[in-house]
Order: C-alpha cells, then sequence, then structure tokens
C-alpha cells in the first residue's frame, strides 16, 4: 500500500471520527484537522492547517477559569516533552460575539517514527477533543442549585434528609444535627435509628404517612411529630418529604425531605388552645351575658347569662333575632349606634332597654369590640351586656329625693326671703323703745329694771343679726340675690372698711395693711365684696386679742388677683377647716361660748364668693393665727387659678 493511499486512508478515518483531531508536525504546524474538531473548536481546517500552533491567536481558559497561555496547551506540551498529556480541560469563546464559555477535554500524544528511541523528539502530535460543556454547565447548574438550597435550609433553619430506600442510609444536612444537637458520629444515620428517635405517642402515625406515600396513596408525605435531642428533651417538627426516584416497577428508591423546627408553634397553638377553653368556661359561667357577632352583626353565639337576663334561648337569639330583645323604644337609636361602629370598626358601649319574652323591661349596658383576624381585617365583634335595672331604679329614687329636697331647700329660703320684712318690723320696734328707755336711765329706772332694759336691747340685736344673716343666706341659696356691677378701686373700698371696724380692734393689737396705690379697677358688685371683707376683718379683731392683723391686695403687675387677711389670733384647728364654711360652724364648741357669734359669717362670705365667681380660701392651725385669701378667679381642686376669671376693668 503506497503512502498515497495510506495518506488517504488516513484522511477517510479521521472524517468519520465524532471526536475532534488535530495533528501537529515537528515543527507544531497544524497539518490536520478533522470534521469533529472544525465543529467542536468553531473553526475550518483551511483557514488555519499549514499555520503554526502558536501563531494562532488563540484565548483559552484552565479548568478553574483562569486565563491559560498558548505554551501550557497539551499539544505543545507533549511536542515539546514528548510525553502524552490526558484529560486537560480547557475552555474557550467559540464564538466572539457572545460571552458563552465551551468546554472540551483534550488528549494529545505524540507522534514517533518506527524504530525512534522511547526519548526522542516526537515528529508530530495527535489530539483528541471531546466537547464537555452541556457537562460542565449542567454541574455548574447543580451546584448552582445545591447551594441556593443550602442558602434556603439556612435561611429558614429546615433540616434537609436523604433517604436511600434500598440501604435504609439517611443523609442529614448540618443544620439537622444543630436542630437536634448531635454530632455526626453520635447517631446512626439509617431509618431505625431515625425512628428510635420519634416519639413513642407519635411511632405508629408517622410510620403510617411514610407508608401511604411509598404506596402512591399520597402525592406527599407530611408528618407533625415529636423528636428526642441529645439534651433528652422533645422538640416538634414539620416532617416534609417525596419520592424521587423509583424503579421501573414502581418502587420507591429514593426519597427526601426536610425538617422544619415547629415546637415555638405548637406552644402557641397549646396557649391558644388553653385559652379558648378557658374563655369557653367563662362564657359559660360568667355573670354577665355575653355575645359574639359576625361582621354584618349576625349572632353566631350568647351565653347561658345572656339567655337568663332576656327569658330566651341562643336559637331565638341567633342571626337577627337578637333585634327582637331590644325594647321597641330603643331600637331605633341602638340599631342606629351599632351600624356605625361596624362601618367604623370601632368600640360600642351603649345603655339601652331589653324586652324579655315576658314583657319585662330589663335596663343593660351593652359593650362590644371587634374582632380581628391574623392580618388585622375585622372578623366580628365580642361583647357583653350587664343588668343595671336595679341600678337605674335607685338612680331614679334618688334623682326624685335630690328634687324633693331641692324643692324643700328653695321653698325654705324663698319663705324665710318672702319673712324679711314680717321678722325684722317685731325686731326693730323692740330694739328701739329698749333704746329709748337705756336714753332716759336718769329718769329714775331701778337699777333692776334698768338691767332687763339693757338686755333686752342687746339680745334684740343679737337676735337681729343673726335674722338678717340668715336671711342674707337664704337670698343666696335661692337666687334672689342681684348682683350691681361696677369698677371698683379695691385698695379704697378695703381702706374704708378697715376704717369702719377699727373701734373693734382690741387694745394693744397692731393693724396694718398694704394697698399699692395705681393699681388696676375690678368689675365687681361693691356692697357683697364689703359684706365679705367686714366679715373676715370682724372675725379677724374678735378672735385676736395680742399680736397683729393685717390686710393686704395681692397683684400682678398692676392687676389685682386677691385679698389677704391675716391675723395672730386664737387659730382655727386644721381638722375644723373643712367645714369652717358650713353654716352654723365655727373653729370649735367653746368658740360660741367664749366669742359668741352665729355661725354664719363665712358661710355667707363663701357664698357671695362664689356668686361673685371667685374662691375664698382658708389656712390656719390651733393657736397659731388664721389667713384668709379672696381670690379674684375661681381656683381648681388643686388650689390652682383657672384660666377663665372675672376679668379686670
Amino acid at each position: 500500500m503506497t503512502i498515497e493511499v495510506l495518506k488517504l486512508l488516513a484522511a477517510d478515518i479521521l472524517s468519520v471520527i465524532p471526536a475532534g483531531v488535530t495533528v501537529l508536525d515537528a515543527d507544531g504546524v497544524i497539518i490536520a484537522v478533522n470534521p469533529g474538531a472544525e465543529q467542536i473548536m468553531g473553526i475550518r481546517a483551511r483557514d488555519v492547517v499549514g499555520l503554526r500552533f502558536l501563531d494562532i491567536p488563540w484565548r483559552s481558559l484552565n479548568a478553574d477559569g483562569q486565563r491559560a497561555s498558548r505554551e501550557s496547551h497539551p499539544a505543545i506540551v507533549a511536542l515539546q516533552t514528548g510525553e502524552a498529556q490526558a484529560g486537560h480541560i480547557i475552555g474557550f469563546q467559540r464564538d466572539r460575539e457572545s460571552p458563552r464559555i465551551s468546554w472540551v477535554v483534550v488528549d494529545s500524544r505524540p507522534i514517533r517514527a518506527r524504530g525512534a528511541a522511547p526519548d526522542s523528539l516526537p515528529s508530530g502530535v495527535i489530539s483528541t477533543i471531546r466537547d464537555i460543556t452541556a457537562q460542565r454547565e449542567a454541574e455548574a447548574a447543580l451546584r448552582q442549585s445545591e447551594a441556593r438550597l443550602a442558602y434556603a435550609l439556612e435561611a429558614t433553619a429546615d433540616g434537609l434528609w436523604d433517604w436511600s430506600i434500598s440501604t435504609d442510609e439517611v443523609y442529614y444536612s448540618p443544620q439537622y444535627f444543630r436542630m437536634v444537637g448531635f454530632s455526626p458520629g453520635d447517631i446512626q444515620q439509617d431509618l431505625p435509628s431515625s425512628f428510635s428517635r420519634v416519639h413513642p405517642d407519635d411511632v405508629i402515625r408517622v410510620s403510617a404517612a411514610v407508608d401511604r406515600h411509598l404506596h402512591g396513596v399520597t402525592p406527599t408525605y407530611e408528618s407533625e411529630h415529636r423528636i428526642r435531642t441529645r439534651w433528652g428533651g422533645w422538640i416538634w417538627v414539620l416532617d416534609r418529604g417525596k419520592v424521587v426516584s423509583r424503579d421501573e416497577q414502581g418502587r420507591a428508591l429514593r426519597m427526601v425531605g426536610t425538617h422544619t423546627d415547629i415546637t415555638r408553634r405548637k406552644a402557641t397553638e397549646e396557649a391558644l388552645r388553653s385559652s379558648e377553653e378557658r374563655f369557653a368556661a367563662l362564657a359559660i359561667q360568667a355573670p354577665v351575658g355575653i355575645f359574639e357577632t359576625d361582621t354584618e352583626g349576625r349572632c353566631i353565639f350568647v351565653n347561658d347569662r345572656f339567655c337568663q337576663l332576656t327569658e330566651s334561648t341562643p336559637g331565638l337569639a341567633a342571626g337577627e333575632g337578637w333585634v327582637s330583645l331590644i325594647h321597641p323604644d330603643d331600637v331605633t337609636a341602638m340599631r342606629a349606634e351599632w351600624v356605625r361602629s361596624m362601618r367604623e370598626e370601632r368600640g360600642f358601649r351603649l345603655e339601652y332597654r331589653m324586652r324579655t319574652t315576658s314583657g319585662q323591661t330589663v335596663w343593660v349596658i351593652g359593650a362590644a369590640d371587634p374582632v380581628r383576624g391574623p392580618d388585622g381585617s375585622m372578623v366580628g365583634y365580642l361583647g357583653s351586656v350587664i343588668d343595671i335595672t336595679q341600678q337605674k331604679r335607685t338612680e331614679g329614687a334618688l334623682r326624685e329625693a335630690l328634687y324633693s329636697a331641692e324643692q324643700a331647700s328653695r321653698a325654705k329660703s324663698v319663705f324665710l326671703s318672702r319673712m324679711s320684712h314680717e321678722l325684722r318690723t317685731p325686731l326693730n320696734s323692740i330694739i328701739g323703745f329698749s333704746y329709748q328707755l337705756l336714753k332716759n336711765r336718769s329718769q329714775a329706772l331701778p337699777a333692776m329694771e334698768l338691767d332687763w332694759t339693757e338686755r333686752i336691747h342687746r339680745n334684740g340685736q343679737h337676735l337681729l343679726t343673726l335674722i338678717n344673716d340668715i336671711l342674707d343666706l337664704s337670698k343666696i341659696e335661692a337666687g334672689r340675690t342681684s348682683l350691681e356691677i361696677q369698677l371698683v378701686d379695691i385698695g379704697t373700698l378695703a381702706g374704708d372698711v378697715l376704717s369702719e371696724l377699727e373701734t373693734q380692734v382690741h387694745p394693744g393689737v397692731r393693724v396694718d395693711h398694704d394697698f399699692p396705690a395705681g393699681l388696676d379697677p375690678v368689675s365687681t358688685d361693691p356692697s357683697k365684696l364689703r359684706q365679705v371683707l367686714i366679715n373676715l376683718l370682724g372675725n379677724a379683731f374678735k378672735f385676736t386679742r395680742a399680736g397683729s392683723v393685717a390686710i393686704r391686695v395681692i397683684h400682678e403687675d398692676r392687676t389685682p388677683v386677691a385679698i389677704e387677711v391675716r391675723d395672730t389670733g386664737i387659730g382655727i384647728p386644721r381638722a375644723r377647716l373643712g367645714v369652717i364654711f358650713e353654716p352654723f360652724e365655727q373653729g370649735d364648741s367653746s368658740v360660741q361660748h367664749r366669742f359668741g357669734g352665729t355661725g354664719l359669717g363665712l358661710a355667707i362670705s363663701r357664698s357671695l364668693s362664689e356668686y361673685l365667681g371667685w374662691s375664698l380660701t382658708a389656712e390656719s392651725d390651733e393657736g397659731e393665727g388664721a389667713v384668709f385669701t379672696l381670690w379674684f378667679r375661681q381656683l381648681d381642686a388643686d388650689g390652682r387659678m383657672k384660666a377663665e376669671a372675672l376679668a379686670p376693668g
């Protein structure tokens, strides 16, 4: 067979080989490229045959993706070393317009002439090329998929298991071992060992669920059960899996799945179940009526107390039936408020009447709040009805009693007010005639009769003062006192009162006053203010036998704020400060015997102050004197000035 024939035969053989084949001569010149190499490499033989391999601008990558030099190509290495190069993975960009990398495995063997020494330089190199691009891409996709699964399992804290059914071997992921606390060497990784860690009460149920899936009864396996941990306790897991491989007869070969720790969820469910049981027991035994509705206001539950209260049954109250239990006169208002509450998804509270099936009327307080689902949306209302019938009866009786008392008090005040003339006329006569007799005492009245006359005159004046005080207080209470508002100079009026009462000052008592000039006038009734100051200063002078009495105007800038009367007299027991403004009350029981008085002055002063829109306060303790302050503004419960006040003129 001639050389030419052999060359033709070799060319035919190369053309039918599916793998790529290239041949270099001793100088590294490409002398042959078969069709397989053309297809794999994306080249044409006529473009590269006759060129030196190293002169072609190959751009290739190593198996690790790093850039490879042309000198490191296995064909060049085999040519230079004379040693065969096998299994070299090379990546290259077949299409310069596409970023896709093609991958091949290259085997290069040196060619030596027959009879040449094994260590002699080869006369050429033949290389075979296999396309593994699809394999590499599949491997990369698998690695990416496994990485994603690992990330997902790590993020969800799920443990992965893979069961080889034919061998009973089970693979567990690291997360599974972290979940149960074991290390891979602590346990047998097979099915019997896995079932040994399942709670005894759950084993039969878990085994049945696995068998149903293995035999195709269920599309997937799923079970919630307990497994033992390394620490001796139990955790709840959601165990899910699926057969991923079966043989030709349909027998399961491989099954994979996950373990999810649901211990907290189970604890929450148990707490919720216990709570629901407690609520159910409470709802049944509660002393108040309890009801539940849907989002449309239809009743879906009432407890026993609700039925007792209305003499009805759960069936009668169900749906819209509860409306028939509302008193006819209250239905419209009650339903309107109920509809508004539901529309605005807010709480409901209303007092209304219910009518029992026997026709009795029951007053109740109905209250309900929205019940919301896990997503926050309203799913209905839960509420209660409390029987307040007795409370309503008591309130009615109290209102009637209060009305009667107010009417009686008003009638008393009106009576006393109208009797002022009839009471004062005879008293004025007694006082006047006794005064005339005393003026004529030089006309030989016996000493005893003169003493009787003085007693008549003195007691008549005392009685007139008492009647005047009672009548003044009655007028205020009856609302028959009128106000004549004027602009009043507080300092001038206080000075006039002080001058008027100076004769009442006991010897040795110092009187101080502070009436700054230039203060703004105050809009008030001067006669009423004068009466209050007379009572306050009169008391101070009466009860102070030594020391001092002081009166001053308190002001802010030019605005009068209050008048203060301070003394160093006998004082008032602190425990009595709460009652001294009540009619006929004094510091203690001995005051009247020692100093006299009716006990009405402070009551009148407080009433007049409030009538003017002001406040009168007292500070004192027994033996330490007293301070009375007339504030030109109303005070709140804590003694602070309210914002509203009788404005200065």
